[in-house]
């Protein structure tokens, strides 16, 4: 007996593993688990997330109405036959109860069915409304693109500008008094959150909705930061993302303006000046477009600016009614954050995409660190603030005040200039005990700074402060002219080089710098809000290397996704490269294990479509162990030269290079070029390498391409863990080879790694740092592995340059489509010879259908 094949709506015929892909999915949703999935790149991986997690979605739906629907119906049944009963029994009461009871579900289950339909009617409207003004304007939106933007105002006042503003008024720090209110319950339907790294990666998977048969229905809503969003022209010229946040926040409330003051008391008042964009009708009127037509962040920041209506809080606003929510992981493993934006996880799914560093992302998320120059100036902006006001402010706020400047001195004292050792790791409480700010409500302290705005009121004083001066013939004194030195930034001493800067120079630069740079009272507050949460697996790192700092470190993230499992669905983790995924199950999932499933796919391409070899020994016949200590020697520099150039000899077209860090790509580069090796290299294909500058990717890319198609063949020096080693695709002949030098372990006496290997131990089991070190290297491995062999037609060889590859620790983590067919060359000509004969082949095969 045959089982049907479940049908997904995917847009062409899927491949079987796409199709098992897809069912797995839907199983994984239905039961509510907490799958994890791996399917190499070029496989279709999203696609087949989007159609198996829409179809459930749809089904769902439908079930849902029908169950219902089918409960009504028995429950009538049931009312009936109790009627009919009641006639004729001798206990009527007994039976008139149980009549009521039943008449009391049956109401509310038709009130939940009548709420399903007022919901699914009020969304029609809001199509059928939208539809038709959809398409009129489409017509003009073009020629509104093609309109100059008028210049952009000067961002002076984008901070408070008056000494007024800047001034705490007494009650500003009492929260206030929370309203109850009691609102009429609402049908809320179930959602699918999307997640990826980066926007970039987002706005592919609208293009791949697009391409479904959902794409009709489907409401779609893409979320991000203000900085994404924002038309407001005086607010997006800021340059820190922190300050447009709080510049959004201060026209959103519309604050008013003290204009006439006298012995610390407000005696007139005028009314701010709010955002232009924060219209109502026009924030509702592109909620609706978001609902009824797919749209990307580009497309949704366009109709802003044609409807005059914030596209930010349209989108916000949107969340309640939208099908699938597309947003980067800050905005959903963060819970503050989530809450901020209004984002409800209860019964919902959520699709982790990319997912191969999450583990690490959720840490880093949760970490927090200031140097100890930034504290130095925390003091100054905070003393001088505080010097400056002292006789205006509130007793309760001048507290508040003095015990910020308190923890901040502390801190400073915690990180000597001259220390014995190299880095100490503490618990939160023996630094707060250590520091003497054990006895300081922190939460109480941050609250009061949230309320108050007191961030951005400093960041706008010590500006103020800074261009007052710049006026002035007198130099800067007290604790005045401390602030001014302390606000003296690398980039300006880069700037001046040797010739010293005059003061008046000085000052006029800092004001520049300091009205689009990011506020150190806000990494101050950053790494306070990390000393309050209740973490044991939290630590503080103080360290002085390269520069003195402290860092709170996350070391086990499990405990700030509990709330996420606690509250959703079904939670699903993809990506090409998952395992091992014991990291995933112990360090993030370990309060759920018994929810958990895990499916690995291989790869749609032919297994003579992928020819993997681990290169032992070099062309002169010496074993290649590239590790630290022997990869920089004469020895293997030329190992490594040799072997390219060979390799260069037989691969055609595009060849990319991965090296373990860009100091090692600079030195094996260097040694290239002295040796002449990297001459005879340009012989065959031009060169290229990775830059450090992320600007400058894209051109380097563009050139890149151009040489390959253009017929000559091209190499690229790339960095593992660099911009491309991920995300990007050398697919076809843009990477008919992918070479990777060496094993890229992380430096081991990094003292975060160390901390996180020890914790490892002791909280997993013996070895499990070990391993957790190994892993990084491998999954980093791994996804350069990935950057080739895109679709079911591609081919390419992978040449893993170094001994230890051919080890069983080693190979057993690389993926399962490169382990299958995996070869191990006794000698360098052997190298060659696979590399003639799968090119020949390849070249002479017919492409797959």
């Amino acid at each position: 007996m045959t089982s049907t094949v479940k049908d997904f709506n995917f847009p062409f015929v899927p491949y079987k593993i796409q199709q098992d892909f897809m069912t797995g999915l839907y199983e994984v949703i239905e039961k509510g688990q907490i799958g994890i999935f791996e399917s190499p790149t070029g496989t279709g991986k999203t696609l087949s997330l989007l159609c198996g997690a829409l179809t459930w979605l749809c089904d769902h739906e439908d079930k849902v109405k029908e169950d219902l629907r089918e409960k009504l119906r028995d429950l009538q049944q049931k009312i009936d036959q109790e009627e009919k009963n009641s006639a004729s029994s001798n206990d009527w009461i007994d039976s008139q109860y149980a009549t009521i009871r039943l008449k009391e579900d049956l109401m509310s289950q038709r009130q939940i069915l009548d709420k399903i339909l007022e919901y699914e009617k009020k969304i029609e409207g809001i199509r059928a409304r939208k539809i038709k003004e959809i398409r009129e304007k489409k017509k003009w939106r073009t020629s509104e693109r093609k309109k100059p933007e008028e210049e952009m105002e000067n961002p002076e006042e984008s901070l408070p500008s008056t000494e007024e503003d800047f001034l705490i008024e007494e009650n500003e720090g009492e929260e206030e008094e929370p309203v109850e209110q009691n609102p009429p319950e609402k049908h809320r339907n179930t959602k699918i959150f999307f997640c990826s790294r980066t926007h970039s990666q987002l706005s592919q998977v609208v293009e791949e909705v697009k391409r479904t048969k959902f794409a009709e229905n489907l409401r779609v809503v893409s979320l991000g930061s203000r900085q994404n969003f924002c038309i407001n022209k005086e607010v997006r010229n800021l340059k820190s993302v922190a300050l447009i946040n709080e510049k959004c926040l201060d026209l959103q409330r519309n604050r008013s303006k003290v204009t006439s003051a006298e012995d610390g008391k407000v005696l007139k008042r005028k009314k701010g000046k709010g955002c232009e964009f924060l219209k109502e009708s026009a924030i509702e009127t592109l909620r609706d477009t978001a609902l009824s037509e797919i749209v990307d962040i580009e497309d949704i920041v366009e109709l802003g600016r044609i409807e005059k209506g914030c596209p930010y809080y349209a989108n916000r606003a949107a969340i309640s009614d939208a099908q699938l929510i597309l947003l980067p992981y800050q905005m959903i493993f963060h819970k503050r954050t989530r809450e901020q934006t209004g984002i409800d996880l209860r019964d919902s799914v959520i699709i982790v995409d990319e997912a191969h560093n999450l583990l690490d992302t959720v840490s880093s998320i949760h970490c927090a660190e200031i140097f100890l120059d930034q504290l130095r100036e925390v003091h100054s902006q905070l003393t001088a603030y505080r010097d400056k006001y002292m006789k205006r402010f509130s007793t309760k706020n001048l507290l508040k005040l003095n015990q910020l400047i308190f923890v901040a001195i502390r801190l400073i004292k915690m990180i000597p200039e001259a220390p014995k050792i190299s880095h100490r790791i503490i618990l939160t409480h023996e630094l707060m005990s250590e520091g003497e700010f054990f006895n300081i409500n922190l939460y109480e302290l941050l609250t009061f700074c949230e309320n108050t705005r007191l961030a951005q009121k400093i960041q706008g004083f010590s500006v103020n402060l800074s261009g007052k001066i710049a006026e002035s013939s007198e130099p800067p004194k007290s604790a005045t002219q401390m602030l001014l030195e302390k606000l003296e930034t690398e980039e300006q001493k880069k700037k001046r080089g040797k010739k010293p800067m005059t003061v008046q120079e000085q000052i006029e630069d800092t004001v520049e710098i300091k009205k689009n740079s990011p506020s150190v009272i806000r990494l101050f507050l950053g790494f306070l809000e990390c000393l309050t949460e209740d973490i044991a697996d939290g630590r503080i790192l103080l360290t002085w290397d390269p520069k003195p700092r402290i860092k709170y470190l996350l070391l086990k993230p499990d405990a700030h996704f509990a709330d996420i499992l606690k509250d959703c669905r079904a939670l699903i983790v993809a990506g090409g490269t998952m395992q091992p995924t014991n990291e995933l199950t112990e360090q993030l999932f370990s309060r759920q294990t018994s929810r958990i499933k895990e499916y690995f796919f291989d790869h749609v391409v032919a297994e003579d479509s992928v020819l993997p070899i681990v290169v032992s020994r070099g062309p002169t016949g010496k074993p290649l162990h590239l590790n630290f200590a022997t990869r920089s020697s004469k020895e293997s520099l030329n190992a490594i030269g040799m072997s390219l150039q060979n390799i260069c000899n037989v691969v055609p077209a595009g060849i990319v290079v991965f090296l373990g860090s860009y100091d090692y790509l600079d030195t094996v580069f260097q040694h290239l070029e002295q040796s002449g090796m990297l001459e005879r290299i340009r012989g065959r294909k031009k060169v290229f390498k990775e830059p450090r500058q992320g600007a400058r990717i894209e051109r380097v890319l563009n050139d890149y391409s151009d040489a390959v198609t253009r017929g000559g063949g091209a190499i690229m020096f790339s960095v593992v863990g660099g911009k491309l080693s991920e995300g990007l695709n050398f697919s076809d002949d843009l990477g008919r080879c992918v070479v990777v030098v060496g094993l890229p372990y992380p430096n081991k006496t990094n003292p975060e790694l160390l901390e996180k290997m020890k914790h490892c131990d002791a909280v997993l089991r013996a070895g499990a740092g070990n391993e957790y070190y190994e892993n990084i290297c491998m999954k980093a491995v791994n996804q350069c592995i990935g950057r080739a062999v895109r679709h079911i037609n591609d081919y390419a060889s992978v040449i893993l340059l170094d001994e230890r590859y051919a080890t069983e620790k080693t190979s057993k983590k690389l993926p399962g489509w490169i382990r299958r067919s995996l070869k191990e060359a006794p000698n360098f000509g052997m190298v060659q010879a696979f590399l003639v004969k799968f090119f020949r082949e390849k070249r002479a095969k017919p492409l797959r259908d």
